[in-house]
């Protein structure tokens, strides 16, 4: 799988949102690193258990901008982070009962949602929050 390369067409116009989704990206491509070596059990564990908390400190952090800004569809969006969690708690558990491997599902998964997520429904608040 082909790691993910951050360039401005990712920028929402919130630099700290920018930074949020720039080190998001950065622990999946670890991950598909990962993959490539195929390292320990533990080593998986950590990236996931990082990544998970580090994703839901982004999303809360998000939608209190959305709150804040009064977004006119945060309640949309809100249930996009809500399914997002629910698929990837299911698919780190899987990974993290199959021991060393970080399963192909798991990395399309994150790569495809994030790029997506980022390029299509962050940018319609670009520039509102």
């Amino acid at each position: 799988m082909e790691k993910i390369e951050w360039s401005e067409s990712f920028s929402v116009g919130n630099a700290k949102l920018d930074e949020q989704h720039k080190t998001i990206i950065k622990m999946i491509n670890k991950l598909v690193t990962h993959d490539e070596r195929s390292n320990d059990s533990e080593t998986v564990h950590v990236i996931l258990n990082e990544m998970m908390r580090y994703c839901m400190d982004h999303l809360t952090y998000e939608e209190q901008l959305m709150d804040r800004y009064d977004y006119a569809d945060k309640i949309n969006h809100k249930y996009l982070h809500v399914k997002y969690i629910e698929k990837f708690s299911d698919l780190s558990m899987q990974a993290m009962r199959a021991g060393d491997d970080v399963s192909p599902e798991l990395t399309s998964f994150l790569s495809d949602w994030w790029v997506n997520h980022i390029l299509v429904e962050d940018m319609k608040y670009k520039g509102s929050l």
